[in-house]
């Protein structure tokens, strides 16, 4: 399976940035659920009072950012489930190492695996295959 260059990139990045992006949607979906009420009057009226429920629901599912982190991250978080139960431990490590560490070499990471080069590079692109594939991309 050949997966475009921008969109290999792009996964990585994501990968990358996983912990920071994670942050970032909960922060925002925070921000949305404790809003203050609305001085300006974006409220959603419901009969003649307004329902502050109904317009943060409406912020949390109408934000753009919201939605691309929260579909990005509910892949990648599918991906990692699929390493760990798919009895490849190793794989699981080789991303976490690469991706979510960010302290070791690719030869690094293939040492402490006890996996040849090509086994290692063969393996990262199954995992940003399989990332693709529960992000949406392939």
């Amino acid at each position: 399976m050949n997966l475009n260059k921008d969109y290999y990139r792009y996964i990585e990045r994501e990968l990358y940035n996983y912990r920071n992006s994670s942050k970032e949607l909960k922060e925002i979906q925070d921000d949305i659920i404790n809003a203050s009420p609305s001085p300006s009057g974006e409220r959603v009226q419901s009969s003649t009072l307004s329902d502050e429920t109904a317009t943060k629901a409406i912020r949390l599912t109408s934000n753009a950012r919201l939605s691309q982190l929260e579909r990005t991250m509910k892949g990648i978080e599918t991906g990692i489930r699929v390493l760990k139960g798919d009895g490849e431990q190793n794989k699981y490590k080789l991303l976490e190492m690469k991706y979510f560490d960010c302290e070791y070499t690719d030869k690094r990471i293939a040492m402490e695996l006890n996996i040849s080069d090509k086994t290692y590079y063969r393996w990262k692109n199954q995992i940003i295959h399989l990332m693709a594939i529960f992000i949406g991309l392939a």
